[in-house]
């Protein structure tokens, strides 16, 4: 007898374990839509840190030796 595959989304949390859902679960859906938002809160955050802002230097201001 053979059996249809099981769908199913295979979590790994930040200790190592692994536990897994169906994506067809309310809660699994939201844990999803958490992570992704969280992901793309840091991607975002990486983001803006890798930019660089305008430099102006006031010459008026400055000593040269």
């Amino acid at each position: 007898k053979t059996s249809d595959p099981i769908l199913g989304l295979l979590f790994t949390t930040r200790k190592g374990q692994k536990f897994c859902g169906n994506p067809k679960l309310p809660w699994v859906q939201k844990y999803v839509k958490n992570l992704d938002a969280k992901q793309k809160k840091a991607s975002t955050r990486t983001r803006a840190m890798n930019t660089t802002a305008p430099f102006w230097r006031h010459l008026a201001n400055s000593t040269f030796i």
